[in-house]
């Protein structure tokens, strides 16, 4: 019963590969399904069909897979396993590094827009990672989110990060289990950060008033930066 399940899971792979090589595959899947009622040499066949598409399936993959640019992805390193601890939860530190570069050609190297970023933690950490921040010397201003039980984004706003996030849990202690935070590179981009973040979250952020458009009004313009250029939607008259 295990054998005849694994060669339908082979048989499953291999015909839902849409792949012209898989052929041979489909032949040692034919010779599978020929003798898995036998009692002789089912086992050792099964695992040469897995061999076999195994390599086929790796064909498949490097072919249907589609180049992305060259730039450098990231390695997570923590640094601390645990900031903060309790019954249910715990909080690390740590960052993104840039793995050594193979020899070949020179990659691109994506700046990152974040200096900081902590995301749905629960607010019963919030002094803990104010604390490890300040030992840190890492910036305290920035965008903030503060989470319902259910990890929906229920108000928005930017500047001190942490004195600003335990005054909207004391305002609204039942309502908010989580906090999220964004320490911006350049701090003249965090009031459109904001914007974007409560023009795209709009309808449940229950505590905000300004800025958020519910429906199909659009924001107002001058929310963004001199310099922008922009598309607007009019009436016609």
């Amino acid at each position: 019963m295990v054998w005849e399940r694994l060669g339908a899971a082979i048989e499953f792979l291999i015909l839902n590969s849409g792949h012209a090589k898989t052929r041979h595959s489909a032949v040692i899947l034919d010779v599978w399904l020929g003798i898995r009622d036998t009692n002789g040499d089912t086992i050792c066949l099964s695992w040469l069909s897995l061999a076999f598409l195994k390599a086929d399936m790796a064909t498949i993959k490097k072919t249907l897979v589609k180049k992305t640019d060259k730039k450098l992805s990231s390695k997570r390193v923590i640094v601390e396993p645990s900031v903060f601890e309790d019954t249910q939860w715990r909080v690390s530190f740590g960052n993104l590094q840039r793995p050594k570069r193979t020899a070949g050609r020179p990659a691109k190297e994506a700046e990152h827009l974040f200096r900081v970023v902590g995301e749905k933690l629960p607010f019963s950490s919030l002094d803990d990672v104010k604390r490890h921040m300040v030992a840190n010397k890492e910036g305290m201003t920035g965008v903030y989110v503060a989470h319902d039980s259910m990890g929906c984004p229920r108000y928005i706003g930017r500047g001190a990060i942490f004195s600003r996030l335990a005054a909207r849990k004391k305002a609204q202690n039942l309502e908010l289990e989580y906090f999220s935070f964004y320490v911006v590179n350049e701090k003249k981009h965090e009031r459109e950060i904001e914007t974007l973040l409560i023009r795209a979250a709009a309808f449940l952020l229950e505590f905000n008033t300004r800025k958020k458009r519910i429906g199909i009004a659009a924001g107002s313009i001058y929310d963004y930066e001199a310099g922008t250029v922009f598309y607007q939607r009019n009436y016609k008259r």
